[in-house]
């Protein structure tokens, strides 16, 4: 039985058997398992949700991220789909208006999608400020993707100097400071922001403190610094084994690590890593890979 047909045979039930929350509830189960692996059969299920539960906002705010990522997805029926997202997220956050998550989907929106399809920089600024009045910390954040999304570069600096100081626990800022030094290639600026927010590892945080233990080697890559520190943090990185769009393959890990010890000048640890990251498929890697080795022979 089909994920579609399971949640239909639940909400025909559900007078019987299940109360309208535990309705809900597996409807958003359900969904949200959709979503993984299959957006025509979520669209589907989102679709009929909607009709018993007009009302709920966890509901709609599934539906404007799937008719989103549909418009995405889609040539001639994007305009279509955009509309329906707008309106979910746009229903979301007015049954719930408190929720943060439901606000920053209304802010991706009218950043991301173009005007004739409801984008609007002063709608998503609008939202910035209502997400301020809840939360300070969630408004920092909420106004860093208004500024980044922008492009507006000094300004997103500035503010995130201005987060960490504020936030100093909040792995977050750290991460995207970090980000921002390296590129302005401040090496030991940039380790020290990454090195700090490896360091911290709220639940909610996580996948930055991630993100910054795979920094700490990249940096040591680019700068030829703190090269075991670097190594030691990929190392850490590949053994909590973690795999999320989120985050970078452990393919990508394992050719930083190369990478380090060939300038630690350790070829057969480099020639072990080379080998795990050449299972990646990745065309960008295999390049790099490529230049290694040739470098790696031009200097034997």
């Amino acid at each position: 039985m089909t994920l579609h047909a399971l949640i239909i045979m639940v909400v025909l039930l559900a007078p019987y058997s299940l109360s309208a929350n535990e309705t809900n509830e597996a409807s958003v189960k359900a969904i949200t398992e959709a979503m993984k692996h299959d957006l025509d059969e979520a669209e589907d299920l989102v679709v009929n949700a909607l009709k018993s539960a007009p009302e709920n906002a966890e509901i709609n705010f599934l539906c404007g991220r799937i008719m989103g990522q549909q418009a995405e997805d889609s040539f001639i029926s994007a305009y279509s789909y955009a509309t329906k997202s707008l309106n979910c997220l746009k229903k979301a956050v007015e049954l719930a208006p408190k929720n943060i998550d439901y606000r920053m989907g209304l802010i991706r929106f009218y950043l991301g999608a173009p005007a004739i399809a409801g984008g609007d920089e002063k709608l998503a600024k609008k939202q910035v400020e209502e997400v301020y009045k809840v939360s300070r910390l969630h408004g920092l954040k909420a106004e860093l993707l208004y500024l980044n999304e922008l492009e507006e570069a000094e300004a997103y600096f500035a503010l995130l100097k201005q987060a960490v100081n504020e936030f100093p626990n909040v792995s977050e800022f750290h991460y995207r400071l970090g980000l921002q030094l390296q590129q302005q290639q401040k090496y030991t600026d940039a380790h020290n922001s990454f090195t700090k927010a490896a360091a911290l590892t709220e639940e909610s945080d996580l996948k930055y403190s991630l993100n910054a233990l795979y920094q700490v080697g990249r940096n040591a890559v680019f700068s030829e610094m703190n090269l075991e520190q670097g190594v030691g943090a990929l190392n850490q990185f590949i053994e909590i084994g973690q795999t999320s769009p989120d985050l970078p393959p452990l393919a990508w890990a394992h050719l930083r690590l190369a990478q380090l010890a060939k300038l630690l000048n350790e070829p057969v640890m480099m020639e072990q890593h080379l080998k795990k990251a050449m299972s990646s498929d990745d065309k960008e890697l295999h390049r790099i890979v490529r230049q290694l080795k040739r470098q790696a022979e031009e200097a034997a």
